[in-house]
């Protein structure tokens, strides 16, 4: 039972105050490539609030893809609610519901594996979160122990225990048409689908050390290419590492491909050796 401060080191000073929401610049608790999460709380209801500015110079950011999937999956178990999206710098800037610490945040807290029961109750958590959004007709396509987190903060507690969130969805793309009959075409192609999430007007690069095989190679991602991608978070889980963690390259590219001549060579027994023989059924199923 330990606090966020424990477990997201941050200092506090800087204050930035947008309409009724105040967020901290050096209260970092979230950092990437052209995202970085700000903890903040909204001045009427004094709720902690998480603050996400994306600074990329594109015309559709990877914010204006998440903000539409957040409405999307409005009131739907373990995705966090969507206060408002506002504009700070020209920057897109994210108000969003404050979720606990990451999968990741809590392995590097403790130093250790979870147990195997934790695991499978994780694991059947990351499950029925998928489970929604592909009934949205949605891929994450950026599946890793970050993009989980164990429930939500609030009055400095972590709330909602039993729920595992699931977070970032700017890298989505959409899989189904939708007619106006309401019929959904079951079909994996978004060519049709001129919506935001389908647009293609921007690089699509999730983390590679989870991606599936048929992602690497170049497919698109699909509803099995995803559950694939969630079999390597759960390995990661219990053993806290991947075969190819250690490849050591000087760009994105090569370490695909570096990546994938790995995931050719190495057989699934191998693969989860050491771990319950579940996973290793999980995977071939999906394989097949």
């Amino acid at each position: 039972d330990c606090s966020m401060n424990e477990l997201i080191p941050y200092k506090n000073r800087n204050k930035i105050i947008l309409k009724k929401y105040i967020f901290f610049s050096d209260r970092i608790i979230g950092e990437g490539s052209f995202i970085n999460t700000y903890f903040g709380y909204n001045i009427e209801n004094k709720i902690e609030i998480a603050a996400k500015i994306n600074k990329e110079k594109t015309k559709i950011t990877t914010s204006v893809v998440e903000i539409e999937v957040l409405k999307k999956a409005k009131g739907l178990k373990g995705f966090p609610t969507l206060y408002t999206f506002l504009k700070y710098n020209k920057y897109d800037l994210i108000i969003q519901e404050l979720l606990g610490p990451s999968l990741k945040k809590l392995l590097l807290f403790y130093g250790s594996s979870f147990t195997v029961p934790t695991i499978f109750l994780i694991g059947i958590e990351m499950v029925n979160r998928l489970e929604s959004l592909h009934t949205l007709g949605i891929i994450h396509n950026d599946l890793k122990p970050s993009n989980f987190a164990w429930g939500t903060f609030n009055e400095n507690k972590i709330k909602n225990r039993n729920t595992i969130y699931i977070m970032d969805f700017g890298l989505c793309t959409s899989f189904k048409y939708f007619h106006k009959n309401n019929k959904k075409n079951k079909e994996e192609d978004s060519s049709y689908n001129k919506i935001t999430l389908t647009s293609g007007n921007y690089k699509r690069y999730g983390n590679c050390r989870f991606m599936s095989l048929d992602v690497l190679k170049g497919h698109k991602g699909t509803r099995k290419t995803e559950m694939e991608s969630l079999i390597y978070v759960l390995i990661y889980l219990f053993n806290l590492s991947l075969p190819w963690d250690k490849v050591k390259v000087k760009t994105y590219l090569e370490k695909i491909n570096k990546i994938t001549q790995i995931h050719l060579k190495i057989s699934d027994d191998e693969l989860c050796k050491g771990i319950p023989f579940q996973i290793l059924l999980i995977l071939l199923h999906i394989r097949r």
